[in-house]
């Protein structure tokens, strides 16, 4: 069946066409509507605002060494709903294997960092961390790879030269599970 010619088009081609506006039409308005602000048109929330440095208490001095920044964690991850101003925390990442190319790798990026101060809001817990220079860029750029940031909590008792393990990958976590619960460390024995 042929179609009849309507203006240099015929009708299928006016059809596409048609159908096309439509598809476009409906995505503006959708692009519209997840654009406006939620409410009928009133502002979103304000995010909860970092701790200033000049509001922190006048004790929590950076050290010369150091520089001052703002870790944000999942408070449910590690041991940051916990951490108090004075603490020191390791800090690890969590790697993907989506980031990796292999296996999910947790190392420690950062170790014994003393932490300045803590604001919690909702399920995220800001640590402010006294951290060497290096380890700053160390940090920046493993979260620019993506990883996952979690702490643990040091112990007042626990000597500060106790090295944690280089990482664990998902192959060390499958030996662990193999041997049972007699395992007694990391694959590499610390």
């Amino acid at each position: 069946m042929r179609l009849g010619r309507l203006g240099g088009l015929d009708g299928l081609s006016l059809g596409l066409l048609a159908a096309g506006a439509l598809l476009l039409a409906a995505a503006l308005v959708g692009a519209a509507v997840l654009v406006a602000p939620a409410g009928g048109g009133t502002a979103a929330p304000a995010p909860t605002p970092l701790p200033a440095l000049d509001s922190l208490p006048p004790d929590a001095a950076v050290p010369a060494d150091r520089v001052a920044t703002v870790l944000a964690v999942d408070a449910a991850a590690g041991a940051a709903s916990v951490a108090r101003s004075g603490d020191h925390v390791d800090v690890l990442g969590y790697f993907g294997h989506a980031t990796t190319g292999g296996d999910s790798i947790t190392r420690p990026l950062l170790e014994d960092v003393p932490v300045v101060s803590v604001a919690r809001s909702g399920a995220t817990v800001d640590l402010t961390l006294a951290v060497p220079q290096d380890g700053l860029l160390l940090l920046q750029e493993a979260q620019a790879l993506g990883a996952r940031t979690f702490v643990a909590l040091r112990s007042t008792a626990q000597p500060s030269g106790r090295a944690l393990p280089s990482s664990f990958t998902d192959a060390d976590l499958a030996s662990r599970i193999s041997q049972g619960p007699s395992a007694a460390g990391p694959a590499d024995g610390r």
